[in-house]
């Protein structure tokens, strides 16, 4: 069997994220499966050791990589790819887009600050671009707009772990 260049990326997507879930406190299950639309979707379900009996957190997990080197790295965005993140949007708890900038890093954003930068009109093809001067955040844009704020190089796996922490969650 031959691997990927996009199993790569998504395997060290999953690499970290583990690592990011086995620091969570209280200790939890979780499971991750491919969604059957695309190459690039996964849910997550998590659920508490102390709690086994209720219910799960569903996240929804779409990862896009680049294989360029060096910023800005420029990511596609099918009409198809915004429908399936709808999709888990409607099936999840929350949605994540993780972005892997060669071997840079991950970078990650949530539906809602997604949605600033791709807004609903979907067109054919749009684009997300990731930048990064050397010592500094990454910088996220979008067909439909710009961040203001920076994202720091830990926000993957922090986000999600974060959000799955968080006491209107727990």
């Amino acid at each position: 069997m031959t691997i990927t260049t996009e199993q790569k990326y998504h395997g060290a997507v999953f690499k970290e994220l583990i690592e990011g879930l086995s620091n969570i406190e209280n200790s939890i299950y979780y499971s991750i499966t491919p969604t059957n639309e695309s190459r690039s979707g996964y849910v997550i379900e998590v659920i508490s050791r102390n709690q086994p009996n209720s219910q799960p957190i569903k996240l929804g997990l779409f990862i896009k990589h680049s294989t360029k080197r060096r910023t800005p790295w420029r990511y596609s965005f099918q009409y198809v790819h915004q429908l399936e993140m709808d999709l888990l949007r409607d099936e999840c708890d929350e949605v994540f887009l993780v972005l892997v900038p060669g071997d840079d890093g991950i970078a990650s954003v949530n539906y809602s600050t997604l949605k600033e930068i791709l807004d609903e009109n979907y067109e054919e093809v749009e684009w997300v671009s990731l930048s990064r001067k050397p010592n500094q955040s990454y910088r996220i844009a979008g067909t439909d707009g710009r961040l203001e704020s920076t994202l720091a190089k830990n926000t993957f796996p922090n986000l999600i772990v974060d959000f799955i922490t968080s006491p209107s969650i727990s």
